[in-house]
């Protein structure tokens, strides 16, 4: 895999990491079955375009035996599914804080697509030649079964078990020439082949959707403005409130009008409170610069549910770099507490 620096130190750390994953795995009652692995090793082997077969085949001219291949993937699956049991609850992520990756980030627009792939294999010359032949069959062909049968029958990837069935993808974040066959499909064509290196790609597509990008107009304030008696009856309220909850119980004794608690597009919102919530988190307070009485705490921003964005994608980011970020600290944590003795 070309692995920048000194790869035999780097092959030791990593299977002394493989062990204590495996052995953290097995003290928590989780084994990999077989067909598990079975289905690990595929999905690896195919990510160089090869059989499992050819993979071990491959690998094993460079001194690697089928066994150490094996335990790799164990380790890997054991490790995600220890991962996954135990911080899979407390990873996902509330509405709010998709909400607040998205007003970070920016909301992209553009297209996702639905789609079946099929990989056909392109390594030596006359293995080029077949798979282009198929390829241009199969580019003719027009229904969703009968491509679904031929990804079952052809395709190297890993998704033929299923007739090459993918998920949503965002058009944007497929390499480019496939971004180029894919953006001119309509739902139920197969778009013309794509060399990638050592294969050769065919996707039917399935169903397209647009999504818009999000714009200023989108985005909502939720805010709560308090009238107290005085000045500094506002500068205390504000020193005791912590959420906008708080602001509930301060204004308990105080005439209803007092208090309001609204959720405006930013557009909406009253200049003087607008100017004043822009210097503000959500969580804080100020008071206004015209009513010195008065305070305004900003709750949250929030986007308009009926913009349609990709937030299912923006979760699962979020899940998986908490996941990632979980795990490094688990498996240090294991590390600190193992004794390790390396045979030289």
């Amino acid at each position: 895999f070309r692995t920048p620096g000194d790869t035999r130190e780097i092959a030791i750390e990593r299977l002394i990491d493989e062990r204590l994953q495996i052995d953290e795995a097995r003290a928590n009652d989780i084994e990999v079955t077989d067909e598990a692995i079975a289905a690990g090793m595929s999905e690896f082997a195919a990510r160089a375009n090869l059989t499992v077969d050819q993979f071990i085949v491959a690998i094993g001219q460079g001194g690697v035996t089928e066994e150490a291949f094996r335990d790799f993937v164990r380790a890997g699956i054991a490790w995600r599914e220890l991962v996954r049991a135990r911080f899979g609850p407390e990873a996902r992520p509330s509405q709010d804080e998709v909400d607040a990756r998205l007003l970070e980030t920016g909301s992209e627009g553009g297209s996702r697509v639905l789609m079946h792939e099929i990989i056909l294999p392109a390594g030596d010359p006359a293995t080029l030649a077949a798979s282009r032949a198929r390829a241009a069959e199969i580019a003719r062909i027009t229904d969703e079964e009968e491509f679904k049968d031929a990804a079952q029958l052809f395709s190297q990837a890993p998704t033929r078990i299923r007739g090459g069935e993918l998920d949503w993808l965002p058009v944007a974040g497929l390499p480019a020439p496939v971004q180029t066959a894919v953006s001119r499909l309509v739902p139920g064509r197969v778009s013309t082949p794509v060399e990638l290196g050592n294969g050769i790609a065919l996707f039917f597509l399935r169903d397209r959707d647009d999504v818009r990008s999000a714009s200023p107009d989108d985005v909502a304030i939720e805010f709560v403005v308090l009238t107290m008696e005085s000045a500094d009856a506002a500068t205390e309220a504000a020193g005791r409130a912590r959420t906008c909850n708080d602001l509930f119980g301060i204004a308990e004794r105080l005439p209803e009008d007092r208090l309001r608690r609204e959720t405006l597009p930013m557009g909406q919102v009253p200049a003087n409170i607008a100017a004043t919530l822009e210097n503000l988190d959500p969580g804080e307070t100020a008071l206004l610069p015209d009513s010195p009485s008065s305070l305004v705490m900003f709750c949250r921003r929030m986007l308009d549910t009926e913009v349609v964005l990709n937030r299912d994608a923006v979760a699962q980011e979020l899940v998986g770099l908490r996941l990632t970020t979980r795990a490094a600290r688990l498996l240090a944590e294991i590390r600190a507490n193992a004794t390790i003795t390396r045979l030289e």
